[in-house]
């Protein structure tokens, strides 16, 4: 029998079916999620670029809807700040209606007092607006932050610009922009030139006073004598009136020798004296005693008036300018009452008729007739017996402006003598005194020329003892080193040595060494000049100081000249008061530019006639400092101008010698600004005002650096009114029962007033308030115009077709029945043939 072999293999048919099966249920298991959540990616599995995309997106999405939440509460916070800014607004109004109704004379003047309690009160309530106006515990109106809010501003300082500060920044002093450099402070530096040493004291001389020869005290009386350059009289009569000290006579010669050795501080050997001189030694002194009283008299005017001029500096050097002449004044006396005069240089002159008899004594007598000469202390004059001529000892400009002024001082003697009978007893020398030696302390000036000396020394203070000198060389002017010191510029003024008067006598024969002792004392040794001082360890110093200044630099000035130059030029800001400024203006000659302003002194300078830089700085110095040291006191601030024609450098100075922070009646916060342009507004109008505000942050997207400030102005008395006419002041110092306060207030005669100026702050801030407002409100809709593209964009990215995914479902769902179908077919045909084996 033939056996039969059947090999059953496994299920193919059903394995591909079941393959099929799962691929076709995660499809559709996809397709039902995208039907499901409307999204065609679910997952980074589904695309995993577009779902980083998509996620940043929705990041995006979610900061702008907190954005625009942000953005909403700042307009809040604006139109809180708007609504008391309005407020007090309104009160202004209420206040303006108020003062004008008490500047008419209707009312009396307890009328005023009644509306003035009503303006105290509305005052207070603006004040309470600023404290109490508050959102989410935030005070707005009240500042944390100093801004500028017209920025455009910046651009009208520069506008004139000729790039005369060098390395010039747009930077902020007194809360103004501006390419600004600032005076340096006053500071002084000493150094100690040397000390002196060798000194040896002196040893009195001893003298013995022998009174044996008086043997009776009444023989005494009214004896004098003089010990140590004082006189001493014996007397028994106090009343009697002597010049010297009063010894009382004793009822015995003892007694009244006791009595002399107790004053003097003497010792007594028996009827003997003896007494230390310090100075000479005793001696017999009788004769009379006369003690003068002087009365001081004011003299009548002489009918003279006269101010020196003709004084004249050589910038240059330039032949066309003519040489340095020196200042004269001349005035005609021959009409002048007899007994009359006048006063100059302080120097009181009398005039009197030729055997005129006159009481008093004056420091100068002029006789009508008679020819006479004599110096003051910076003039020589000459009297022809009818003309007085004075002509300044020293060359320049710098005197010019010496004034005659009427009338003059003399003083008239009462005398009143007593006599009294010469010291008669034995005047014997026990020892003889040595003298001092004083110590000394040595100037060498060995191999030093003038030229030297002036480099070394010009411009600085030599101080021995209780003297000082300044030193200052005026061939080198116009530079700074080169001026002698206005009056008034320190407390303790030094005695002003000109070291071209040195040159001069050097010139004349003289040594160095001895025209500077000469000038300063001291005694000459060959090149040295030896100072002397009672005591060792005495300093010798040297103070060298600088000046509030500040050089503005003309060398890179590169523009053509002058026709560049109009209409052009530099400010400097007053020296004593931060609030106003000198206009320097170049001009053709013909153009004018004064101001009408307080705060703003316009200076032109002539430059039609200049061809370059060396002359235009010779120019300013020349036609500046004609206004900056003139009569007219608009200008007179204490700038003065001095220039470096080699280097082309003009420097404005402060001319006082001390630190005028620490004086209240001089006030300067920051020192002098010197801006580069011209300007013709004043620093405090409101249309250039900086602002005190509330600085808040607004955030604006997701990034740090992505935000809005908003800037809301303090809105204070102190901030809304000012500046005020007087500094210190507050508007509750302008009462309207007074009319000066009342016009103040109104601005009469000269706009604006105090009002005006406070409610151009308020609408200045009100209109910046309303301005950050509407920029929000523009912000806002830029958020939601961002929200909309930005979430349509991320909905084509993420966003699945419900057609077409619907569609796609449909398919994977018949796929899948169709899977499981043929499985089940594939299946069912194994289990027939395992069926038929069985």
């Amino acid at each position: 029998m033939i056996g039969m072999a059947m090999t059953v293999r496994y299920n193919g048919s059903a394995n591909r079916a079941l393959n099929h099966l799962g691929k076709n249920d995660k499809a559709r298991s996809k397709s039902l999620a995208k039907v499901a959540s409307g999204m065609k990616i679910n997952s980074a599995a589904d695309d995993a670029s577009n779902f980083s995309i998509s996620s940043r997106m929705r990041v995006k999405l979610r900061a702008l809807d907190q954005d625009a939440q942000n953005v909403q509460n700042g307009r809040a916070i604006l139109r809180t700040a708007e609504g008391g800014i309005q407020g007090q607004i309104d009160l202004l109004r209420t206040i303006r209606a108020k003062v004008l109704d008490a500047a008419n004379d209707s009312n009396t003047d307890d009328d005023r007092q009644t509306i003035q309690k009503e303006l105290r009160h509305l005052y207070e309530q603006m004040e309470n607006l600023a404290y109490d106006t508050d959102y989410n515990s935030k005070k707005p109106l009240l500042a944390d932050k100093i801004v500028r809010l017209n920025e455009g501003d910046r651009e009208e300082i520069n506008r004139t610009k000729l790039n005369l500060i060098r390395d010039a920044k747009y930077d902020i002093l007194d809360n103004v922009y501006g390419p600004f450099a600032v005076f340096t402070e006053y500071s002084s530096a000493t150094e100690t030139l040397g000390t002196t040493t060798g000194y040896v004291a002196a040893t009195p001389q001893v003298t013995s006073l022998d009174f044996s020869s008086y043997t009776d005290a009444d023989r005494l009386n009214n004896v004098g004598l003089n010990v140590d350059g004082r006189v001493y009289v014996f007397t028994d009569d106090t009343s009697k009136d002597y010049r010297g000290t009063k010894i009382s006579l004793g009822s015995t010669v003892d007694e009244t020798i006791d009595n002399l050795v107790r004053t003097l501080g003497a010792a007594r050997d028996g009827m003997k004296v003896i007494v230390s001189d310090s100075v000479s030694g005793a001696s017999d002194s009788g004769g009379t005693v006369t003690t003068s009283i002087p009365i001081p008299h004011s003299g009548t005017g002489a009918g003279v008036s006269g101010t020196t001029e003709g004084g004249v500096t050589n910038l240059t050097g330039d032949a066309d300018l003519p040489a340095a002449a020196k200042a004269t004044l001349t005035v005609n006396l021959s009409g002048a009452t007899s007994g009359t005069g006048f006063r100059f240089d302080g120097i009181n002159f009398r005039v009197i008729d030729s055997g005129a008899s006159v009481e008093g004594t004056v420091d100068k007598t002029l006789t009508k007739g008679e020819n006479s000469n004599a110096s003051t202390r910076s003039f020589d004059y000459t009297f022809d017996g009818s003309n007085l001529t004075f002509t300044a000892k020293e060359n320049g400009a710098g005197y010019n402006g010496y004034r005659i002024t009427n009338g003059y001082t003399y003083y008239t003697y009462t005398d009143r003598t007593t006599t009294y009978t010469a010291f008669g007893g034995a005047i014997e020398i026990v020892s003889a005194g040595t003298s001092m030696i004083p110590a000394t302390w040595d100037l060498n000036l060995s191999g030093m020329s003038v030229d030297d000396f002036s480099a070394e020394y010009a411009g600085k203070i030599f101080r021995f003892g209780s003297s000082s000198y300044k030193f200052y060389d005026s061939s080198v002017a116009p530079k700074l080193e080169g001026f002698a010191e206005d009056e008034g510029s320190r407390a303790s003024f030094p005695t002003q040595i000109d070291i071209n008067d040195i040159r001069r006598s050097i010139e004349g024969g003289s040594t160095l060494a001895q025209t500077v002792a000469g000038k300063i004392g001291g005694t000459v040794d060959g090149d040295n000049v030896t100072f002397s001082n009672n005591y060792n360890g005495a300093q010798i110093n040297l103070t060298t100081e600088t000046l509030r200044h500040y050089d503005v630099n003309f060398s890179s000035l590169n523009v053509k000249i002058p026709d560049a130059l109009y209409g052009k030029g530099f400010r400097a800001y007053c020296a004593t008061d931060n609030r106003e400024w000198f206009n320097f203006i170049f001009t053709d000659g013909t153009n004018s530019y004064d101001t009408e302003k307080n705060n703003i002194k316009s200076i032109t300078i002539n430059v039609s006639a200049v061809t370059n830089v060396e002359q235009l700085i010779g120019e300013i110095y020349t036609q500046g400092n004609a206004f900056l040291t003139g009569t007219d006191p608009k200008f007179n601030h204490h700038m003065r101008l001095a220039v470096d024609l080699d280097n082309k450098i003009v420097t404005l100075y402060d001319h006082r010698r001390f630190d005028v922070s620490n004086s209240p009646y001089n006030y300067q916060e920051q020192g002098t600004k010197i801006a580069d342009g011209i300007s013709f507004k004043e620093e405090y109008e409101r249309e250039r005002r900086n602002f005190s505000v509330k600085d808040l942050v607004i955030q604006h997207t997701d990034r740090a650096d992505m935000n809005i400030h908003i800037k809301i102005p303090q809105m204070t008395l102190d901030h809304i009114f000012d500046p005020l006419p007087v500094v210190g002041k507050t508007i509750f110092d302008y009462p309207v029962t007074n009319k000066d306060s009342r016009d103040a207030l109104l601005g009469k005669p000269i706009p604006p007033g105090i009002l005006d100026i406070g409610l151009q702050y308020l609408l200045d801030a009100a209109t910046f308030v309303g301005a950050q407002n509407k920029r929000l409100e523009f912000t806002a809709e830029n958020i939601t115009t961002e929200t909309e593209n930005l979430t349509a964009s991320e909905s084509v990215i993420r966003d699945a077709d419900m057609a077409k995914e619907v569609t796609e479902y449909t398919k994977q769902n018949i796929l899948s029945q169709a899977a499981q179908y043929m499985l089940a077919q594939a299946n069912q045909l194994h289990s027939s043939i395992l069926s038929l084996l069985g």
